[in-house]
């Protein structure tokens, strides 16, 4: 995946079935307090329809992540990844308490991964060996507004002495969390 400047999230609108529905001024309105609370700027990029049979109207949110992370890799600005990672969290939660489902797209996950990261460990360095998202559903066209079921592997190493493999659905609900020591043979060795 490439490195993020934004973030989308496919998010559930509520009360509505259909494109005809249209999005309450209080929904808009919950949308704007929220991006600021994060410190991003959104826009609607886009509508979607999910689900079985496309049954759930839905649109895609873009925020710009740029004031945090100014283009660069994790690697360059960890502070500001996992301050922008603690704030996204809070912002899917509040989206997913407010109208339901909340889909991360490909440019989010990486910063939703490290979210869960740091919550379980303490972060001094890191390193990305890799975040790739995969398909759950091959016959779908691929693309997240029309098919946001998806996983995400995540690999860090962290402070030089751990390997985290992380996998995430696109739900953001982490499904799994491993780690092993790395930095010699020794150590590689004995970690069971």
């Amino acid at each position: 995946m490439a490195e993020t400047t934004s973030l989308e999230l496919l998010v559930a609108v509520p009360g509505s079935e259909s494109p005809e529905d249209r999005v309450s001024d209080s929904f808009v309105a919950f949308l704007r307090e929220a991006a600021e609370e994060v410190g991003c700027e959104y826009k609607v990029n886009a509508d979607a329809e999910y689900g079985r049979g496309a049954s759930q109207w839905a649109v895609i949110l873009t925020f710009s992540a740029a004031a945090f992370l100014a283009g660069k890799r994790i690697e360059e600005n960890l502070d500001a990844w996992l301050r922008l990672a603690k704030r996204l969290a809070n912002l899917i939660a509040k989206l997913r308490a407010r109208s339901g489902p909340v889909f991360v797209g490909p440019s989010g996950a990486q910063a939703v991964l490290l979210s869960f990261l740091a919550d379980r460990t303490e972060i001094k360095e890191l390193a990305t060996v890799c975040c790739e998202e995969v398909y759950v559903d091959r016959r779908m066209d691929g693309s997240f507004q029309h098919s946001p079921e998806r996983f995400y592997l995540g690999a860090f190493v962290v402070n030089r002495s751990k390997l985290h493999l992380l996998v995430m659905k696109s739900t953001a609900e982490l499904k799994l969390h491993e780690s092993f020591a790395v930095g010699s043979a020794w150590k590689f060795m004995l970690d069971r």
